[in-house]
């Protein structure tokens, strides 16, 4: 059995982020059993031990720089460790394979997300999904990006997908199923404590929200996320209804002309990215959470909100579904304005009620079975 783990990830606290908080809790919990570890990350701060282990911080610079120097990074750190856990294909993924190459140690990678997928819907070369991605012959690059993915995961041990659409993804991308396990975003149980009246009063006051219904969005401001349509059909609804969203991306700047050319100012909100504990006094202040999104590896943001009993608005794509299974205040939709509509008037007669499947995703089942995956 493996004593100690060595991680290799492309953020950390302080940066926010899902997988910044997942190494972090994973890292202090073995780290309380007993089993050593290590990070490895970029990051715009120094080296030194932090959270009780120690932690290796690269400094953000040229890619080709970054990549050249995590992978010494590695090579130094990682013979003391028994067990690599990467946490992405590409900018972990690619110098911390390498490095294994001479190293020779156990690895084992975790994929939220499909990296060759995203950067070419990104830099717009290409319109497909990820399925139609994979069956497709794409661009040169983009298949060039394909091989890339498929070479550095093929090449762990094992692989940790977040969902079985993401195992799925995986096997179109010439996987091989049998070194896949799904095992789901971690979430620590969240009290059952309300939004303080005090800051209730604020968040009524600053958003105009008093008497209104108030729906509420957040994630990365990227094209597979709909936003732009989330707008177009928030625009239908009556003046007794207010959107929030908060986030960052490349997509920033268009939502903001969107919102400005729709006359939407009084009633769609744009906010900057929000830490963990602003996330949760917006979701349990809003009446509404929604994601309408095309794509999800496994949505953080979604299996936050059935945490917090939230009623959802998702959109009908495999990942949502598997979150929202058995969830009863919830409507899943196809992308379209008259679904959305009809799922707003449903959900406002509504009320929030305790889901019975959210044990699914707390951190004691998660960890007992990534550790399982890394320690044995």
């Amino acid at each position: 059995m493996a004593k100690s783990v060595l991680f290799c990830t492309g953020i950390y606290p302080p940066d926010i982020g899902g997988p910044a908080t997942y190494v972090l809790r994973l890292a202090q919990q073995m780290d309380q059993d007993g089993i050593r570890v290590g990070v490895i990350t970029y990051s715009d701060n120094h080296s030194g031990t932090e959270h009780g282990f120690h932690v290796t911080r690269i400094e953000r610079r040229f890619f080709a720089l970054n990549y050249l120097r995590y992978f010494y990074a590695v090579i130094r750190s990682a013979k003391n460790y028994d067990t690599l856990y990467i946490q992405g294909s590409f900018s972990e993924g690619i110098p911390t394979v390498l490095a294994n190459i001479f190293l020779r140690k156990k690895t084992v990678m975790r994929i939220g997300g499909i990296f060759s997928w995203e950067l070419s819907t990104n830099l717009g070369m290409t319109r497909d999904l990820p399925e139609d991605f994979f069956h497709k012959k794409q661009r040169f690059f983009c298949e060039i990006l394909k091989k890339i993915d498929n070479l550095v995961i093929s090449n762990c041990d094992r692989v940790i997908a977040n969902s079985n659409y993401m195992k799925k993804i995986l096997t179109l991308n010439k996987i091989e199923p049998a070194k896949i396990s799904v095992i789901y975003n971690s979430f620590d149980p969240i009290p059952e404590t309300k939004t303080p009246y005090a800051e209730e009063e604020f968040l009524e006051n600053k958003f105009g929200a008093s008497g209104k219904t108030v729906l509420l969005s957040h994630g990365r401001f990227v094209p597979w996320k709909n936003f732009d349509k989330l707008i177009l059909f928030f625009k239908e609804l009556s003046e007794n209804h207010i959107l929030i969203i908060a986030g960052e991306g490349p997509e920033e700047e268009k939502l903001k002309n969107l919102i400005r050319n729709e006359s939407l100012e009084k009633k769609v909100f744009l906010l900057p990215k929000q830490s963990k504990s602003e996330l949760r006094k917006l979701n349990n202040f809003a009446d509404i959470f929604v994601l309408i999104s095309s794509y999800e590896g496994l949505s953080n943001a979604l299996v936050e909100a059935v945490q917090l009993d939230c009623k959802i608005i998702s959109s009908d794509i495999e990942p949502n579904a598997e979150v929202l299974k058995g969830y009863e205040t919830c409507k899943i939709i196809p992308i379209k304005k008259e679904f959305f509509i009809r799922a707003v008037s449903e959900l406002e007669t509504m009320q929030r009620r305790t889901n019975p499947q959210k044990d699914t995703f707390v951190f004691a089942l998660i960890y007992k079975k990534t550790l399982s995956e890394l320690c044995t």
